[in-house]
């Protein structure tokens, strides 16, 4: 588990990935922070809801602060990815970048793919079943 700031290169490997991911998603003709591209992500629906059935409406949703985040890089199967994948997800199966990894947001206890649905996509068609890289974002309730 890394916290934001990172103190070292080893712990930004996960943020790097993050905040590029997230960079990648500002609404066109703004210049939204990581984080604020974070928290429009997380709150575009009307609740976060997974494939498992977990959800969480966007009244529950705290404001994500970095310093309430930590971030990890894990190994997932497929059947992982596939319970935190939107309930309904895209069908898009070209990827613009195949390497990065899946970002998921894990959030009182329920993960939830926030972006790589069509990188996962792509990994389904061809029969990929992992591992696969994932960066884990995790909200804390208190500061960490």
């Amino acid at each position: 588990m890394s916290r934001y700031p990172p103190s070292d290169v080893f712990e930004a490997e996960p943020w790097h990935h993050a905040m590029w991911e997230l960079h990648c998603h500002r609404a066109k003709g703004t210049k939204h922070t990581w984080i604020e591209t974070l928290n429009r992500l997380a709150k575009k629906g009307e609740a976060l809801i997974n494939a498992r059935g977990d959800v969480i409406p966007r009244a529950g949703l705290p404001e994500f602060v970095p310093e309430r985040l930590s971030a990890r890089m894990e190994l997932w199967d497929m059947d992982r990815l596939l319970d935190a994948r939107h309930a309904k997800p895209h069908h898009r199966v070209k990827p613009k970048c195949d390497y990065c990894p899946i970002l998921v947001l894990s959030l009182f206890g329920k993960q939830f793919v926030i972006d790589g649905g069509t990188r996962l996509n792509r990994r389904i068609i061809d029969g990929d079943v992992g591992p696969h890289r994932v960066v884990v974002l995790e909200h804390h309730e208190r500061d960490i």
